[in-house]
């Protein structure tokens, strides 16, 4: 039998209600009241942000790794609540081409602070030294 799961009428969702969805293998979240099936693919958080299994806080860097399904979900609705969240960094990851491309918000819009194709090096320091060939990490 499968549980029943309660979806609000005339409400957005919110965190208690992501808290009750069943653990059957999808990833939930929730973007500006709408329930999503798929968080982003990599979160980094401080220690400080991080409650058990639950992030109190923002994460330092949200990472994608786009497919055919969620390309214009992650590139435009996520990306648009990342930074309205407060989101510092968002990075993109592309399989496809190879690619890689990181972003920084400033003033409240995201500003592309550096990408890289194939063989080529991608390399920020903000939040954290990274030095990386797109190529690299599809192996």
């Amino acid at each position: 039998m499968t549980d029943l799961i309660q979806i609000p009428h005339g409400r957005v969702f919110t965190a208690a209600d992501l808290e009750g969805m069943p653990d059957d293998g999808n990833r939930y979240e929730i973007i500006d009241g709408a329930l999503i099936v798929l968080q982003p693919d990599l979160l980094v958080a401080t220690r400080e942000a991080l409650a058990g299994r639950k992030m109190v806080g923002l994460p330092v860097l949200a990472i994608e790794v786009l497919s055919p399904s969620t390309r214009l979900i992650d590139l435009n609705l996520k990306k648009a609540a990342l930074a309205e969240a407060g989101v510092v960094h968002y990075w993109v990851i592309d399989p496809e081409r190879p690619s890689l491309t990181a972003w920084r918000l400033a003033q409240g819009e995201f500003t592309e602070v550096g990408s890289a194709t194939g063989a080529q090096v991608f390399t920020v320091t903000d939040p954290f030294p990274v030095h990386v060939s797109p190529a690299a990490l599809l192996h």
